[in-house]
């Protein structure tokens, strides 16, 4: 590890914890631990959402689906799905959340049909944000060890949750805002940096990347094909990246609890929306590094062996060739998506278990003052980071024994048990007059069936599996007419 780059990496790391300690003066409430006292402006809650749903796992995955042989540009589609999913979240969801006052998503849900449908919603969240989380915690540690071969997947692991856990719970959501601004711009800074190095280093330039990438069949923007087993085409970017960006933005707590800390709802849908502009122009850059690197390697042997796994070439090229201090901002870069994910997940996690699954069932927790429910949560959030740590390091052996699986169809696809089934429910609860409490723990627990069968029994693609969750999920919960009378996502009880 070289000194300099060991000097960029520790600036970073000293400046997100600065903004942590700073940020701790103002979270001593419940209402400035979880909302920042919703003062937070637009621009800032954006570029948050963007940090953390750029996650190490599209740093080092995304490069990784242009690099490898027969790769191209069609990952670039889903960014169309998830532009309508905002515009749509923007429209619909922010204004129900805002109308309901709503501390967590799931708020929402108990004051449209009541507490087994808040508890419910809640709880598959808490599910699948810990093991998707706890994958790309996983994700960046193999992009550290691969570019510092010196550090183990266990101790990049162990490091990164430690310092995040750090500033996350001494803060709150303004220290994840914040230090999300911070590292979305180190991550921008790395991702440049990377990928003008590798176009530098590739004879000819942005022309001969772009020369090998025509002959390569890599410059393929737009798949019509039908196949249902194929993961990126028009199809699946219309309609599963499109559901799937309602459920990770819309229903679940790790994304708009950023959103939900904006001023009211029109400020909260400037945010989204600001977060879809950025979103192509980030996506394509990663996809553009993988494309030089395709380049950059077959333009000349230089002299060590690359990975046999896509996923590692982009971290060999940072170890490898990249200059000091420029390897150092780079590996920040990475350090700064896990984290900003990380950090996110860990505060999402604390105020979906404080809020809607502890406080409604102990009268000693909810019946404690205002700062002593801080301090509680505060010790919720350090639990969380152990069962996460904990989860990827049992993970990392498993990893290292499947060389066939790539870390972004982990990171992407784990998500797909559980969103459908949220999804489904919250649908019903905007989008209709329908719906029963403990009705929808059925259509739920159908929805979620259906993709295990799906994702197990049949060949079909990833994106695929959230809107057959959600579908299902929608279909049961209209049944019943039940007492939700609200519609349109107008709460029904107690209002």
């Amino acid at each position: 590890m070289r000194t300099l780059d060991l000097a960029v990496v520790l600036a970073y790391l000293g400046a997100s914890a600065a903004i942590g300690l700073h940020a701790a003066r103002r979270a001593r409430t419940m209402e400035g631990y979880f909302r920042a006292g919703r003062n937070i402006p637009w621009w800032a809650a954006g570029l948050s959402v963007l940090a953390t749903e750029t996650s190490a796992a599209t740093f080092i995955g995304v490069p990784a689906v242009a690099y490898a042989a027969g790769g191209n540009l069609t990952y670039l589609q889903l960014a169309l799905g998830a532009l309508l999913a905002r515009i749509l979240i923007g429209r619909i969801f922010l204004p129900a959340y805002y109308r309901a006052n709503a501390f967590t998503v799931y708020d929402f849900v108990d004051r449209r049909f009541g507490p087994a449908s808040r508890t419910a919603t809640a709880a598959l969240f808490v599910v699948g944000r810990v093991l998707g989380d706890a994958v790309r915690l996983l994700t960046a540690a193999v992009a550290v060890h691969f570019a510092w071969g010196e550090v183990s997947l266990e101790a990049a692991i162990v490091a990164m949750g430690g310092v995040t856990v750090l500033y996350t719970v001494l803060g709150g959501i303004r220290a994840v805002v914040w230090t999300d601004v911070l590292q979305g711009f180190v991550f921008a800074f790395g991702a440049a940096a990377a990928l003008l190095w590798a176009v530098g280093g590739t004879p000819g330039g942005v022309e001969g990347v772009l020369s090998h990438a025509r002959e390569g069949g890599k410059l393929v923007l737009l798949d019509f094909s039908v196949d249902p087993a194929a993961r990126f085409t028009l199809w699946t970017a219309l309609l599963g990246a499109s559901v799937l960006g309602l459920a990770s933005h819309g229903t679940d707590q790790d994304m708009a609890q950023r959103l939900l800390t904006c001023p009211d709802a029109r400020q909260s849908r400037r945010g989204i929306l600001f977060s879809a502009a950025l979103l192509f122009p980030t996506v394509a850059t990663f996809l553009a590094i993988g494309l030089a690197l395709s380049a950059f390697y077959a333009a000349a042997d230089r002299g060590y062996a690359l990975p046999e796994k896509a996923d590692y070439v982009f971290p060999t090229f940072i170890g490898r060739e990249l200059p000091p201090v420029v390897s150092g901002l780079v590996i920040a870069g990475v350090l700064a998506a896990a984290m900003s994910t990380l950090s996110s997940a860990l505060q999402s996690l604390t105020s979906a278990t404080v809020v809607n699954l502890v406080r409604p069932f102990s009268r000693r927790i909810s019946s404690l003052g205002d700062e002593a429910q801080v301090r509680f949560s505060k010790r919720v959030a350090v639990g969380f980071s152990v069962i996460v740590v904990g989860i990827s390091l049992l993970l990392a052996p498993i990893h290292r024994a499947d060389p066939a699986a790539g870390l972004l169809d982990y990171a992407l696809s784990v998500f797909g048990y559980t969103y459908g089934g949220m999804l489904g429910v919250f649908l019903v609860g905007l989008l209709t007059r329908r719906g029963e409490d403990r009705w929808n723990l059925v259509a739920m627990g159908a929805g979620v069936a259906a993709v295990v069968a799906v994702k197990h029994g049949t060949s079909l693609a990833w994106p695929w599996h959230y809107p057959i969750g959600a579908g299902v999920t929608f279909l049961l919960g209209v049944l019943p007419r039940g007492e939700a009378r609200g519609g349109a996502g107008l709460p029904s009880r107690g209002s």
